[in-house]
């Protein structure tokens, strides 16, 4: 019985034998037990769904590997600077700009960018006052903006002997890219002063409303 059996598995594995019609017919048995192949067609949307789940679960562990590969950054071995950048915001789906003390139905800008700033290996810490983090003027919920700035100290791929010299600044991290690759379509950097004076960046009052000046200068 046992030979019977093995014999039929070499003769049925064996199609140097089989007619054209037979190795067809033997091809559609095998993409139906796939699920590819439905009343004689091949199911082309199932077989790129396939294809399309094959190279996202690539991308996602092509991610996956890129974020442990940064987790794994030694912030001692770098040097931080201190920069100004300049952003706006669709603020419909945020509970307005300013980081809140207490939980909130939905997320403040501020909590994004944050959130990104640590993505990215940035910042070390969720803690604001940990990079000296400072923002000129504030929006209320649902309110957007289109030039706001902040200012904070990141981690920088320049050694302190580069750092003192601004010729070295081109070599910088590319902090615009960075960020708005991670941040959702809904924010957007697009300015950045990596010597920002921080005297000459303020917030004025008047007549009990605030008008928020921003001067970043270079160099």
């Amino acid at each position: 019985m046992t030979m019977n059996s093995a014999s039929k598995k070499r003769a049925f594995s064996d199609y140097s034998g089989w007619n054209r019609d037979q190795l067809i017919e033997r091809i559609k048995l095998l993409e139906d037990s796939q699920g590819l192949y439905i009343n004689n067609e091949v199911n082309v949307d199932r077989a790129q769904k396939r294809v399309h789940e094959s190279a996202k679960e690539r991308k996602e562990a092509k991610k996956i590997r890129k974020i442990n590969k940064q987790r794994g950054i030694d912030f001692s071995k770098y040097e931080t600077r201190h920069i100004a950048l300049k952003f706006s915001y669709l603020g419909w789906d945020y509970q307005g700009l300013a980081l809140q003390g207490l939980p909130t139905d939905r997320p403040t800008v501020e909590e994004v960018i944050i959130k990104a700033l640590q993505q990215v290996r940035l910042v070390q810490s969720p803690n604001p006052a940990d990079f000296l983090f400072s923002r000129c003027g504030r929006t209320d919920r649902g309110v957007s903006a289109m030039n706001q700035v902040i200012s904070l100290r990141v981690r920088s791929r320049l050694t302190k002997e580069q750092l003192e010299d601004p010729a070295n600044d081109n070599l910088e991290l590319d902090y615009i890219k960075m960020l708005n690759h991670v941040l959702p379509a809904d924010i957007r950097f697009h300015a950045i002063c990596v010597r920002p004076q921080r005297d000459l960046m303020h917030a004025l009052a008047v007549n009990g409303d605030s008008i928020n000046i921003y001067l970043i200068l270079k160099g």
